[in-house]
């Protein structure tokens, strides 16, 4: 079954032929006995469908990833694809995990007048209640947020990752746990290194720590030992960086040798490395439950691995993205592949082969293992 959003309000649920449909074409291979009907199941249209505005957002982001390699990552596309890997984790680590929505720019831009003025109103709007968005917060001791340290002015995000470490805290009235409202730790990660909207990398990072910092302070969430012991500031956590790396002359060069090899330079793989890294603490704090229920510093905060490939990672959430809306269509779909001739965005053309992976692409030769650990 082939989806369309055919205007803003209604989505159609159109046949694909790409599927087999020859009773007994190969032994052991599934076949469609039989299809919908065009846009409707069993004559009758499916209205739970038509107008469902989370499955509009799904189709809108798996039409998205699929554009081009360097098609820029939506806020929709992150959060329905990390909701999808954390409610496929363990039961432990799904219920002490947290995936909140992405932060906008006028939050974690250039502009500190505006992250003043809009967290004041939104606290204005909430009525002196802490805002509904915030609230899951106090839920879980790991929360991940993937937030736009962009300029407010630019219409591509820049995806960083705050990482959010909490304790829980006890009530000596009741001689209990209660809510996890005590910091100890906060990590920010920017993967690009370059200088954007005026502000450095290391600029950026702290700013957004600082904000995240007072956005906590206002909610009434208080320090850990830890956290006042180290500075207090941001974790410090390396990650590979985006292109372009600048590395130095090599020794001895050898033409042979993939390490004089400069990858292309690139602007749009933020949202990528923000998945990614998001993706990979879900999976250690499964893999810290695997050896008991507690937290491990060693194997939480340890580096990421020095591979990324953007390619590999846009193919995993197109996955992800193809399974929720399996899911939200009750599994009455199956995933197709469309041969096109032709793609736009309004009227602009679109090479549909530039989704094809760059395979040039090559961020952990040997050669780059010093460059990139440059945290400078």
């Amino acid at each position: 079954m082939d989806t369309v959003i055919n205007d803003e309000n209604e989505v159609d649920l159109i046949k694909a032929r790409v599927l087999e449909v020859t009773p007994n074409a190969e032994p052991n291979r599934a076949y469609i006995s039989k299809h919908w009907k065009e846009r409707s199941r069993n004559g009758i249209r499916p209205e739970e469908y038509q107008y469902n505005q989370d499955l509009m957002k799904a189709i809108d982001v798996l039409n998205i990833l699929q554009t081009t390699r360097d098609q820029p990552i939506t806020k929709n596309s992150l959060f329905m694809t990390l909701q999808h890997v954390r409610q496929n984790q363990s039961r432990y680590a799904k219920a002490d995990t947290n995936i909140l929505a992405p932060g906008h720019s006028s939050y974690f831009g250039d502009d500190m007048d505006a992250f003043n003025a809009v967290f004041e109103m939104d606290l204005r709007q909430s009525q002196g209640l802490i805002p509904a968005e915030y609230c899951s917060l106090f839920l879980n001791p790991y929360n991940f947020w993937p937030i736009d340290v962009g300029p407010m002015t630019s219409a591509q995000p820049h995806w960083a990752t705050a990482i959010i470490h909490l304790k829980v805290n006890m009530d000596p009235r009741r001689n209990h746990y209660t809510l996890h409202s005590i910091i100890e730790s906060i990590a920010v990660v920017d993967p690009d290194r370059r200088t954007i909207g005026g502000r450095t990398h290391s600029e950026r990072e702290r700013q957004s720590f600082n904000r995240i910092v007072t956005i906590l302070d206002r909610f009434g969430f208080t320090y850990s030992n830890n956290f006042q012991a180290s500075g207090p500031g941001p974790r410090d956590v390396w990650i590979p960086p985006i292109n372009p790396i600048i590395p130095r002359p090599a020794p001895n060069p050898d033409p042979n040798n993939r390490g004089n090899y400069l990858p292309p330079a690139e602007d749009f793989s933020s949202g990528l490395h923000c998945f990614w890294l998001i993706r990979l603490y879900l999976n250690r704090v499964s893999e810290m439950y695997c050896h008991g229920r507690a937290h491990s510093d060693q194997i939480f905060w340890s580096d990421a691995p020095g591979f990324f490939s953007p390619d590999l990672v846009r193919q995993e959430m197109l996955g992800y993205a193809a399974a929720v809306i399996h899911q939200m269509l009750e599994y009455n779909t199956r995933t197709a592949i469309e041969p096109i001739l032709k793609m736009a965005i309004h009227d602009t053309p679109i090479n549909f082969k530039e989704l094809k992976p760059n395979s040039t692409w090559h961020s952990c030769s040997p050669y780059f293992q010093q460059v990139l650990r440059n945290k400078a």
